[in-house]
């Protein structure tokens, strides 16, 4: 049975409207997924269960689709290099994200709004122990230098979990760039701008 438009804007508006906040949480805290996944992947499995619904058919194969879809994307955020991944916490949250979705396309509201309150809960312990420099949170940093001297330099001086991304290495009019995944505590992670700028030979770095 067709749903009426006003209770179809409810559903995928308010989808919208709270997947953007956990969107630009993480982009606030420069996380390697936006606000805009979030939202699209929220707001996009809210409609699509919308449409299986008002189609007549089983959304239990729709939903089965959207999950294993999702989980290929989550998958996508994750950064392997030898031994070590990151992106666990993101991959996660966009997976919750589309089960967000899901429920409130389905006009499970309560289930919806009580997932909702988890992820937050668990964003909100995130950000508190990366506060308080409990745990180790990953940063990729990217230097530019006057040598490729300077480069080993800048190596040695971030946190001992620091992987090098060897097909990030590039020389351009005399100066070299390279990119870091660096796993550290939160006070090592702190302290990597004040490092870097002192550092002989650094010409600009970015930490994300």
């Amino acid at each position: 049975m067709p749903l009426e438009f006003y209770e179809v804007l409810l559903r995928v508006g308010l989808t919208f409207l709270l997947s953007l906040m956990f969107g630009l949480e993480r982009q606030i805290r420069k996380k390697p997924v936006g606000f805009g996944t979030f939202a699209l992947v929220a707001t996009g499995c809210s409609v699509l269960t919308v449409v299986a619904t008002e189609l007549g058919g089983s959304p239990v194969i729709v939903v089965g689709g959207i999950i294993t879809g999702i989980g290929f994307l989550g998958a996508g955020s994750l950064l392997r290099y030898q031994d070590k991944v990151f992106g666990f916490t993101t991959a996660a949250s966009i997976w919750a994200s589309a089960v967000f979705g899901v429920s409130m396309g389905a006009g499970m509201f309560a289930e919806g709004l009580l997932l909702y309150f988890f992820i937050a809960v668990v964003m909100v312990i995130d950000a508190y122990f990366e506060r308080i420099g409990f745990g180790r949170y990953a940063k990729m940093i990217t230097v530019t230098a006057s040598g490729a001297g300077t480069i080993e330099r800048v190596r040695r001086m971030l946190p001992k979990k620091s992987v090098y991304m060897e097909s990030s290495f590039r020389v351009k009019g005399g100066e070299y760039t390279a990119t870091f995944m660096s796993s550290g505590s939160s006070e090592e992670i702190r302290a990597l701008p004040g490092k870097l700028k002192n550092a002989k030979g650094v010409k600009n770095f970015s930490i994300k």
